[in-house]
């Protein structure tokens, strides 16, 4: 079906002039593989194969598989400059950020509970933007070893976006909300390892809901039972 999305988009990136009946067709064909459940019997397959030859003859001479070539790089040159920009935005914000008074060890070393207004969204600020830099890291280095060996599949790209936004929530959460021993770890370093590694943050919080469930069950068991 990627022939047909491809062929569509240029027919109608370029204006090329093309029957109604078949663009109408092709986009009917396109829903009816996207439902659940619906079988390709001889006639959807007689469908497919004619409005693909008529898309064909309207693009011509560029070939089906050529646009595809082209679509795909396309779309895997968007989501590069993304992911760049993504992590030129968390940088920069990290280091203009730095440049505020009120990031500063007293205020750093705070919790969240015991800082004011503007100084506490300074903080988060500066916490998140370092929670960034390490999802965007995580996926910067995803994709290189995707792109050096070929492997790069651009029907990915929505799951880095979502890397970086469970990334960002991660590195936060650590810095902020988890209880850690801070002497061996500053916090801006905490929220940019929980941001390369939203993974180990989920752990964390399993294990902290798994004691929660223990102690519970615990002082259920002993509870004493009254006989009736």
């Amino acid at each position: 079906m990627t022939d047909l999305d491809c062929m569509l988009d240029r027919i109608a990136g370029l204006g090329l002039p093309c029957p109604p009946e078949t663009v109408a067709g092709t986009i009917s064909i396109l829903q009816q593989a996207t439902e659940a459940g619906f079988e390709y019997d001889d006639r959807f397959l007689e469908r497919l194969a004619a409005n693909h030859q008529q898309l064909g003859k309207v693009i011509a001479p560029i070939t089906p598989g050529s646009l595809r070539g082209h679509h795909y790089e396309e779309k895997k040159k968007v989501i590069i400059w993304a992911m760049w920009g993504a992590t030129l935005v968390f940088l920069l914000g990290f280091l203009s950020l730095s440049t505020f008074t009120e990031i500063s060890k007293d205020y750093i070393d705070k919790t969240f509970m015991d800082r004011d207004g503007t100084i506490q969204l300074i903080v988060a600020s500066f916490y998140l933007s370092a929670a960034g830099i390490g999802a965007c890291f995580y996926n910067l280095v995803k994709m290189y070893k995707y792109l050096i060996t070929n492997k790069f599949d651009v029907a990915y790209g929505s799951s880095y976006a979502m890397r970086i936004l469970l990334g960002v929530v991660a590195g936060y959460v650590l810095a902020e909300i988890i209880p850690i021993n801070t002497h061996n770890f500053s916090k801006p370093l905490l929220a940019m390892l929980g941001g390369f590694s939203a993974d180990a943050v989920e752990v964390i919080l399993t294990r902290f809901v798994d004691t929660m469930k223990t102690l519970v069950r615990g002082d259920r068991d002993r509870t004493p039972h009254t006989e009736t």
